[in-house]
């Protein structure tokens, strides 16, 4: 079993993209129960874009039927030289709906405040005045990068609800799952209960790696 958590697209499939690693909520509960815990991420079957939206650098747009919405951008790696196809001046993230689409750890859940109070504060929290993430001076928060220094997160503001009294969820450790697992979804946190399906699709390091060699 494990305990999902379901957000609507184009989120769910940016968080699969370790793009959007910090998932905003009104409220600490439940969210605080899964700490440390890996859980699912789940796109919604409801969709809350419209085509030509923009998410950061990313804009939503819907093709044919068949392959559904996607988010594009930009290739920075284009080069016009070497016959490159014109397609690959965009890069897409596909939007499935309806399905559990990565699996991460929720590493903490931390409060917004509008203006920092230090690095060594009793509790971790989220400065909305700098965009730094500030852990609390306690030891098992290993895996913050720098210790008990601040971590800018100013990269993650384009990607979620940002304001003071509400909570960040910090997702560390994102797995992308080779194929979406149809589910239904629920809110707040939910269980599934079929593991061997989810486990062979997680997308890890090493397989990673097989299937870029592959190619």
């Amino acid at each position: 079993m494990i305990r999902c958590m379901t957000l609507h697209q184009p989120w769910a499939s940016l968080v699969a993209e370790g793009i959007k690693t910090i998932e905003t909520r009104g409220r600490a509960h439940p969210w605080r129960s899964a700490i440390g815990e890996r859980i699912g991420i789940h796109a919604a079957i409801g969709e809350r874009w419209s085509p030509g939206r923009r998410f950061g650098d990313w804009s939503a747009y819907r093709t044919d039927e068949h392959d559904g919405p996607r988010l594009t951008r930009s290739n920075p790696d284009y080069r016009v030289e070497g016959g490159d196809r014109p397609d690959q001046s965009l890069l897409h993230i596909p939007l499935p709906l309806g399905a559990i689409v990565a699996t991460c750890i929720l590493s903490d859940v931390v409060p917004m405040i509008e203006e920092q109070t230090g690095p060594r504060c009793v509790e971790p929290h989220f400065s909305l005045e700098d965009g730094y993430l500030f852990p609390a001076a306690l030891p098992d928060l290993g895996w913050y990068p720098e210790g008990d220094e601040p971590v800018s997160m100013w990269d993650q503001f384009p990607y979620g609800d940002f304001g003071p009294g509400r909570w960040a969820l910090i997702l560390t450790d994102i797995s992308k799952l080779d194929t979406p697992i149809p589910a239904r979804g629920l809110q707040g946190l939910w269980k599934f209960d079929d593991i061997n399906r989810l486990g062979p699709m997680l997308m890890t390091p090493e397989r990673r790696a097989v299937i870029d060699g592959a190619h």
